[in-house]
């Protein structure tokens, strides 16, 4: 049957209240002593953070949520690149 345990096709478990929730983005800022102490003892532990802020969680601390625009966004590759012309572009007509 598809969409069975073994079929690899994942499936939402259950929808958490959107109030609580943040969205995590870039750049993440924090002071590099204590980020790269908080790196370097996740790597220690065997620990592999999903990003910067995780890190400096599992080392005590409690990384500042800032509410940023929905505009901001992550350029990796090329294809994010007309967005962020589109985005320029209203942004200078306005």
């Amino acid at each position: 049957m598809p969409g069975g345990a073994d079929s690899g096709v994942r499936r939402c478990e259950g929808t958490l209240p959107r109030e609580s929730l943040w969205l995590a983005q870039t750049p993440q800022m924090f002071r590099y002593a204590p980020l790269r102490s908080a790196l370097e003892r996740a790597l220690a532990d065997g620990r592999t953070p999903t990003d910067e802020a995780q890190a400096m969680e599992w080392a005590g601390h409690a990384p500042l949520l800032v509410q940023a625009r929905d505009s901001n966004l992550k350029i990796t590759n090329r294809a994010d690149l007309p967005m962020l012309e589109a985005i320029l572009r209203q942004r200078t007509t306005q």
